[in-house]
């Protein structure tokens, strides 16, 4: 009965949030996740969400993920956790210097710097190294040790956010008769569970099945739900759903209207809770994970045919 509360209360706090919201003119109610047009469909990441980030290996994922952390801990200076079974928190420090200092990851991961880019490194160092940014990058970890370091961490360093990269790494010690889909189950389930507890929105990455050739190699193809591998009970048990997709990882370079997909990353939203379904397109380098909106006034769709994603 701890997590009763009586409705007068948290009707109350609503209130007040949604009055501070009102002053502040930009309509985000939760965590941004620092794309302007992102957050115009998401209202921010909601506190107790769980929002799933899918797509294809080496696709993006991470690269996106860190370009919010970078926002939210380095920018913002709100306190973030990084859980990356994927990568050590050294490969993480390459990719957030790259992100901050704007220097190719190539350059530094090799150390070939140029006097500009020893300076901007310096600098980035500095910053990074004073962010309240935590790395967990431990392979093979279970979702108890995860729940335990986070409750942890949650309540001593009072996280704003926590990330997951990513959700089929993170390990189940159940019934050993469970399929991949029962693990999976349990391991999302739970998380969920603990979002809502520490109330702190978890942004989780997740692969995605493999699009048939015809499909990936479609103008017009677009990600879907059923892409989402190893459990339905992703799709359900998230708050939202999106998919990030880059038509020319695929060889394809203009959409079914013209225009021009090279250096293009689209987010599907294609589960949202406190909001429509959409989609937004996003100017990116992947040299040094960089995500700018694309104003939706530059896509081009007939004026008779509704967009599949609710407004745009």
């Amino acid at each position: 009965m701890d997590n009763m509360s009586n409705i007068k209360n948290t009707t109350d706090l609503f209130l007040r949030k949604i009055q501070t919201v009102s002053i502040d003119g930009r309509g985000i109610t939760g965590l941004s996740s620092g794309i302007e047009e992102l957050d115009k469909i998401t209202h921010g990441f909601q506190e107790g969400d769980l929002i799933t980030v899918a797509g294809r290996p080496a696709i993006g994922k991470s690269s996106l993920a860190l370009s919010m952390v970078k926002r939210i801990a380095i920018d913002h200076r709100m306190p973030v956790i990084y859980i990356s079974p994927s990568m050590t928190g050294e490969k993480i420090v390459q990719r957030l210097l790259s992100i901050v200092c704007k220097i190719p990851l190539e350059h530094i991961v090799s150390g070939m710097l140029s006097v500009e880019e020893w300076e901007n490194l310096e600098r980035g160092s500095a910053a990074l190294r004073d962010s309240p940014i935590y790395i967990f990058d431990t392979q093979g970890i279970s979702i108890d040790k995860l729940e335990e370091q986070v409750h942890m961490f949650c309540k001593q360093n009072k996280a704003k956010a926590v990330f997951i990269d990513y959700l089929q790494l993170i390990q189940s010690k159940g019934n050993p008769n469970w399929t991949r889909n029962d693990e999976v189950t349990e391991v999302v389930c739970r998380l969920k569970s603990l979002a809502m507890t520490l109330n702190v929105p978890f942004i989780i990455l997740s692969q995605t099945n493999r699009p048939e050739h015809k499909e990936a190699t479609d103008s017009i193809y677009t990600p879907k739900l059923s892409d989402l591998r190893d459990s339905g009970t992703i799709e359900d048990v998230s708050d939202m759903v999106m998919f990030i997709h880059r038509p020319e990882y695929y060889q394809v370079y203009q959409d079914e209207y013209g225009n021009d997909l090279r250096d293009i990353t689209e987010l599907y939203i294609e589960k949202n809770l406190t909001g429509h379904r959409n989609r937004i397109r996003l100017k990116s380098n992947y040299d040094i994970a960089s995500f700018e909106s694309v104003q939706t006034q530059n896509l081009s769709f007939d004026s008779g045919q509704a967009s599949p994603f609710g407004i745009f």
